[in-house]
Parts: C-alpha cells; sequence; structure tokens
C-alpha cells in the first residue's frame, strides 16, 4: 500500500497519435517517483465480506444511481468514489451522518430521498468511469470531518482528497477488522 508519494522527474507531453476522438487529446507523461510503501501485518478475517452493487452497470449523464451494500459483519460503512487521481468521500455526510450497517442487513445509497447520486461524464469525453468503494470496519475510524461538506446550489460540494490520504486511512485499520468491495460503472455523454 503506497502510503506517501513524491515525484522525482515527470517528462513533457508527448501527443499520442490516432484516429478516435478519445485519443485526440492524448498525451504520454513518463513520471519517476519515490513511494513509501506499506505492508500491512496480520491476517482478514475469512468471515467478514462486503458487497457492492448497483441497479446497473452504466448510466447517462444525470441518471440517479442506486447502490447498494451488505456486509457479513456488523461495523460502521464509508463510501468513496474514485475517478482519476480523485478521491471522492460520498458517505457519511452532512445529510446522512449514521454509517453503522448492521450484519446482512443492506443499505441503500443514497439513503433518503433529500437527495440523489448523479455522474458526469469526464470534459470532452463521450465516455468516462467511475470505481465506488465501501468500506467497512469493525471499530469506527472517520476518514475526514463530514462538516468540511459544502452547498453549492441544489448540489453538495463533498470532500476530495489524494489517493494516498485513502491509503493512509485504510492502513490505519487492522486488516481483521475491515473489509471492502468495489465496483466500476460507465458515464455515457447525454445525447441532446
Amino acid at each position: 500500500m503506497i502510503l506517501d508519494e513524491r515525484h522525482v522527474k515527470v517528462s513533457h507531453p508527448i501527443p499520442i497519435s490516432g484516429t478516435g476522438d478519445e485519443l485526440s487529446s492524448s498525451y504520454q507523461i513518463k513520471v519517476s517517483l519515490e513511494a513509501l510503501i506499506a505492508i500491512q501485518m496480520g491476517e482478514p478475517d475469512t468471515g467478514f465480506e462486503v458487497s457492492l452493487e448497483s441497479n446497473r452497470e452504466s448510466y447517462a449523464e444525470n441518471e440517479p444511481v442506486f447502490l447498494t451494500i451488505t456486509s457479513t459483519r456488523s461495523g460502521f460503512l464509508t463510501i468513496f468514489s474514485i475517478e482519476n487521481d480523485s478521491l471522492t468521500l460520498l458517505f457519511p455526510n452532512n445529510l446522512s451522518r449514521n454509517n453503522t450497517i448492521k450484519a446482512d442487513a443492506p443499505i441503500y445509497f443514497p439513503p433518503t430521498t433529500a437527495y440523489k447520486l448523479t455522474l458526469q461524464t469526464l470534459p470532452n469525453q463521450k465516455k468516462s468511469y467511475i470505481t465506488f468503494v465501501a468500506v467497512v470496519s469493525k471499530d469506527k475510524v472517520l476518514f475526514s470531518s463530514i462538516e468540511e461538506t459544502k452547498f453549492e446550489g441544489n448540489y453538495i460540494k463533498l470532500k476530495q482528497a489524494m489517493l494516498t490520504h485513502y491509503a493512509k486511512w485504510l492502513y490505519k485499520i487492522p486488516i481483521d477488522r475491515r473489509s471492502s468491495d468495489a465496483k466500476i460503472l460507465t458515464i455515457f455523454k447525454k445525447k441532446n
């Protein structure tokens, strides 16, 4: 698990030639880095499993997404989304603070009709991918302060972090005290 990294050398961008729309603005960059890697000791709890499911595998922009999370152990649920190198804390948040999950009792996200989860493609892309990660820990270990969540008009501005922050947070939780699952969803540009 990479707990910290630092770029030692970054090359100049080199255009990648191609015929597809997605490749027309693609560049290759070579990066050398130094990384602090930690190996977590211990054995996982083999009876501790988390399942993250979605009602579909692909969505058009702005269609509501519904996730179902089930855990074989009771604990505390944290949900993230990862797009490119950005990590967003989705749950818990200012609107949904109670992140307890009971063994074998599904939790639905979003948990209320007070808000909905919708997705957007990346700029200038017809199709994008987003990864959702559900982590259940036997102990309450907050990723960050949910008070950092802000409201902008009709939208909730959620806390974003780098993937190394996620790795450091996960490393704090002993391997036998947590379990997780991930799901990759596809988002298509809405046709006008």
